[in-house]
Formats: C-alpha cells, structure tokens, sequence
C-alpha cells in the first residue's frame, strides 16, 4: 500500500491533476481503510491519470482491481462524464447513499436521522457489555457471601 501511496501522490504533481474543491487546501486526494481505496474528485483526465498509476501499480505488486468485486460511486457529475468512467474502469456504477462501516456516505453533512441506526448498533453494544459486566459482579459477591 505504500507503493500505491506513492503512486498516488505522483499523480497529483502531474500539472492536469485537480484538488476537488474541499480537499484542496488539506492535499487530500484518496482514503484507504484495508482494502478499500475512496479517491475524492473524478474527471476524465484525473481518471486516466490515476488508471495509469493503478496499472503501474498492478503490474509492480500483481494486485489489481476485480471489476466484479467492486463499485463506483460518482455524484455531481454529468451522466455523459459518469458513462465514460464507468466504462473506461470498467467497474459498476451504483447510486449514493451507501453504508460504509455502518456509517453513510452521503454527499452532504450527515444528519442525526442519517446515524440513527449506527447510534442504535452503538447503544445495544454497550447494553450488552454492562449488563455482562453487572452478572459477573453479581455472580462474584454471591461466591463472597
């Protein structure tokens, strides 16, 4: 991943690459969490730019994208610009919003109502772990007494 890191950056001194417009100013081009990369603004020439870049980067670690296994996320695009990046990649293009480690991604400022069920998973976990943690104490002064 850190060659892919490398690469990446590379592909951000190219003189056509463009910052989307609130990344800039942070340099943030891509986040990646195990094998998940989420590259932030797409234009055809920022997406030929890095395609090439991946295509280096397969051939220098023989890891590659599985078209089958993974999914582009594209918003404020035109659908004609969304067509050719779906078909230059060659991955699916589904639709915003989607769950990403049980948090939404949206493209705009998540809501209460937007993390209610993640609040909710949150909530029953530490239900959970208290009332176990009640029974053991429990169970600990009744071997006291």
């Amino acid at each position: 991943m850190e060659k892919l890191e490398g690469i990446i950056h590379k592909a951000t001194q190219n003189s056509r690459f463009l910052f989307h417009w609130r990344c800039k100013k942070n340099a943030i081009t891509h986040l990646y969490f195990a094998n998940d990369l989420m590259i932030y603004h797409a234009d055809q020439i920022l997406v030929e730019i890095l395609k090439t870049f991946l295509d280096t980067f397969a051939g220098l670690s023989s890891l590659s994208i599985n078209p089958s296994k993974n999914s582009l996320y594209l918003s404020s695009i035109y659908v004609e610009l969304q067509s050719s990046i779906t078909t230059f990649l060659g991955i699916q293009y589904k639709a915003l919003p989607v769950k990403y480690l049980g948090v939404p991604l949206i493209t705009t400022r998540l809501t209460q109502t937007d993390c209610i069920s993640l609040v909710e998973r949150i909530i029953s976990r530490i239900k959970l772990w208290t009332s176990s943690s009640l029974t053991k104490i429990k169970s600990k002064v009744a071997i006291f007494l």
